[in-house]
C-alpha cells in the first residue's frame, strides 16, 4: 500500500518518462532528420549490442552523456499537488559511414525548424542549443574509421503527482484546552 502525507514515510513518485520513451523520441528526430532508415540509429549503450555495420554504410550511436539538474518547484491545489521538475540534457549524435558529416549536417539544420522538434515537444522535451560537428574518427582493428559527432542540448520537464493531502482540521491544545481548527472551505 502506498504512503501518504497522512500516513507517514516516503512519499513514491511515478518519475513520469521513462528512459525508453525518451530514447525513443530522440531516436525517431533523429532517423527522420538525418535521412537514415530507424534501425540505422541507436542507443550508444546497449546491454546486447548489435553487430556495427560495415564502414560504408551510414549509421548513428545517440546517448545522453550529461544530465544536470535545473529545478524543481511543488505546487498545491486543493487535492493535487504537483512536483515539477526540470532536467537539461547534453546528448551526443556520433554518425558513421561516407556520408556522416553530411548526416550530422542535416540533423543539426533540422533542429532550427520549430515542426522538426514536435515529437521531441510531445515527449516533454525542447531545444536549447545545439553544438558544431566535431570530426572524432574511431581506430577499429587497426584501421581509422570516419566519425561525425553532434551535441544538442534538450530540456526535459517532467510533472509528477505527490500524494499530499490537503489540511482539513487539525486538534490543537494551547495552555491545556482543547481546540479544533477547521480550514475555510
Amino acid at each position: 500500500m502506498s504512503n501518504d502525507s497522512a500516513t507517514g514515510g516516503f512519499l513514491p513518485l511515478d518519475t513520469g518518462l521513462t528512459a525508453y520513451a525518451q530514447e525513443d523520441a530522440i531516436c525517431e528526430t533523429i532517423a527522420a532528420l538525418s535521412g537514415l532508415p530507424g534501425g540505422m540509429v541507436r542507443p550508444r549503450w546497449q546491454p546486447k549490442p548489435p553487430p556495427q555495420p560495415a564502414e560504408h554504410e551510414n549509421w548513428c550511436a545517440f546517448g545522453v552523456i550529461d544530465e544536470q539538474p535545473e529545478g524543481v518547484s511543488l505546487t498545491h491545489k486543493p487535492g493535487l499537488s504537483i512536483l515539477h521538475s526540470e532536467d537539461r540534457l547534453t546528448i551526443m549524435a556520433s554518425f558513421y559511414g561516407p556520408e556522416a558529416h553530411a548526416k550530422a549536417k542535416a540533423v543539426k539544420l533540422g533542429l532550427g525548424v520549430k515542426q522538426n522538434r514536435e515529437v521531441l515537444w510531445r515527449a516533454g522535451m525542447v531545444l536549447v542549443k545545439v553544438g558544431g560537428i566535431v570530426a572524432a574518427p574511431d581506430l577499429v582493428g587497426q584501421k581509422w574509421v570516419g566519425r561525425q559527432d553532434l551535441s544538442v542540448t534538450l530540456r526535459r520537464g517532467d510533472d509528477v503527482a505527490v500524494p499530499i493531502r490537503d489540511l482539513v482540521e487539525a486538534p490543537v491544545v494551547l495552555s491545556g484546552a482543547a481546540l479544533t481548527v477547521t480550514a475555510n472551505s
